[in-house]
């Protein structure tokens, strides 16, 4: 087996990141495996906690999040119960963590 270490900003240090070849492919027995080993975060990486903004005017709500430095993405749904222009749901949820 092989064992490379890269940093990651979602897995935590000494976690594999990823593998090859994939979970359940078939090999030859003989084969060389290579696992990636997290070093923990990324230099640079700088996180915040991400506001809840749910129930909130999508305008207002995109505002917060674009004011805290986050990308913001609306995906327009229909509801016969929640007013039209309102938060439903967000990802991620308010409260985690987001770079």
């Amino acid at each position: 087996m092989k064992v490379e270490r890269a940093c990651n900003n979602y897995v935590a240090q000494g976690f594999v990141i990823r593998q090859s070849p994939i979970a359940y492919s078939e090999v030859n027995r003989k084969s060389e495996i290579t696992i990636w080993v997290s070093t923990g975060p990324c230099s640079g990486t700088t996180y915040i906690t991400v506001l809840n903004v749910i129930g909130q005017n999508v305008t207002s709500a995109t505002g917060q999040l674009q004011s805290a430095g986050l990308s913001v993405r609306t995906v327009l749904q229909y509801s016969d119960t929640i007013v039209q222009n309102t938060v439903m749901g967000q990802s991620p949820v308010g409260g985690n963590f987001g770079n």
